[in-house]
């Protein structure tokens, strides 16, 4: 996890497995950590995500030996499960560890994906108060790495994206002072490609 409170430093060259997660950790982490976490006291979080077509979910209806609904061929339905990247999280911020749990909508969309993460808060924040915190977070040490989106945008326009995620704040909103609900958008595999390499790099440089 890059940035100035990353644990990319942690990094030793005596260590023979190193794991960079998924590109749903790569962006979910960063903005549950360095964000959300470190300025604002949160109570529980909820995770629901929209998610393109990958290479384990079936074109056509064909059993499948993990979950027998993901069997249903993806051109037909919408596909709905539980995922442990949520529970990830506190693997890598114990801090948040049993905080975050999560659900993942699979959709017929060859790429882009979406995160609805809903916060409860324990102090009084206005969603102009969030909106502010996090924008001027992004001209710190992770100014090339999320982005602020404040135009009314749809998910292709980030096709190719570099960032790890996008804040779109367009769509957010905030039910009261105490539970906001955040939407980002992210390119869940060119962004993560290109922070493995950064990661690569990061290594030969440690090394």
């Amino acid at each position: 996890m890059f940035g100035k409170e990353g644990n990319h430093e942690k990094y030793d060259h005596c260590l023979t497995i190193i794991s960079i997660a998924s590109c749903s950790m790569n962006y979910l982490a960063l903005w549950s950590r360095l964000f959300i976490h470190v300025n604002f006291e949160i109570m529980e979080r909820l995770m629901i995500t929209v998610y393109t077509i990958t290479s384990t979910i079936k074109n056509m209806d064909f059993p499948s030996r993990k979950l027998w609904h993901v069997g249903h061929g993806t051109s037909q339905i919408i596909i709905s499960a539980n995922i442990d990247t949520a529970k990830t999280v506190g693997k890598v911020i114990p801090e948040l560890n049993g905080s975050l749990t999560g659900t993942v909508f699979c959709v017929f969309i060859p790429n882009m994906s979406s995160i609805n993460l809903t916060y409860t808060l324990k102090k009084d924040d206005t969603y102009g108060d969030i909106k502010k915190v996090l924008n001027q977070a992004l001209d710190g040490p992770l100014k090339d790495i999320l982005a602020y989106a404040e135009d009314q945008v749809v998910s292709c326009e980030f096709n190719s994206d570099t960032y790890s995620s996008s804040f779109d704040v367009w769509t957010s909103i905030a039910l009261n002072d105490n539970v906001v609900k955040l939407i980002y958008l992210y390119e869940n595999k060119f962004d993560y490609r290109n922070y493995i390499m950064d990661f690569m790099v990061h290594m030969a440089y440690k090394d």
